[in-house]
C-alpha cells in the first residue's frame, strides 16, 4: 500500500513537471517579447525540470530492482534538483539584466524603469 503511493506521487510529480514543459514551450512560441519568453524558459527549468526530477528521485525509492542504489539514486537526483532550482533562476537574472544593459528594447506595458539609474526621471 505504501509503495504505490509513493509510485503515484512519483507519476503525479513527473506528470505536472511534464505539464510544466508543455506551458513553457509554448510561452516561448506564443509570448511576444524577449524578456516574457525568458520567463517561460525559466518556468521550464525550474517547474518542469525541478519537480520531474523530484519525481523520479521519489520513484527510485521503490524500484526494488535498483538494490541498494535507490539511495544513491534518490540523493543524487535531490542534489542535482536542488542546483537547478537555484542556478536556474539566477542565470535568467543575468541574463535579463545583460540584456537590459545592451539596450534591448522594453516592452510596451513598462512604465516605470527602476534600472535606470543617475537620471531624474524613471518614469518613461
Amino acid at each position: 500500500m505504501l509503495k504505490e503511493l509513493i509510485f503515484l506521487i512519483g507519476i503525479g510529480l513527473i506528470t505536472i513537471g511534464i505539464i510544466f514543459k508543455i506551458i513553457s514551450s509554448i510561452g516561448l512560441l506564443r509570448l511576444p517579447d524577449f524578456y516574457l519568453r525568458l520567463h517561460a524558459a525559466t518556468i521550464n527549468a525550474v517547474g518542469g525540470t525541478t519537480l520531474s526530477i523530484v519525481g523520479v528521485a521519489i520513484l527510485s525509492l521503490v524500484c526494488d530492482f535498483l538494490g541498494d542504489l535507490r539511495i544513491y539514486v534518490f540523493g543524487s537526483a535531490l542534489a542535482i534538483a536542488a542546483i537547478i532550482l537555484i542556478t536556474s533562476p539566477v542565470g535568467s537574472h543575468v541574463i535579463a539584466r545583460a540584456a537590459y544593459k545592451s539596450k534591448t528594447e522594453l516592452p510596451k506595458y513598462i512604465f516605470y524603469d527602476e534600472l535606470r539609474k543617475g537620471e531624474s526621471n524613471a518614469y518613461k
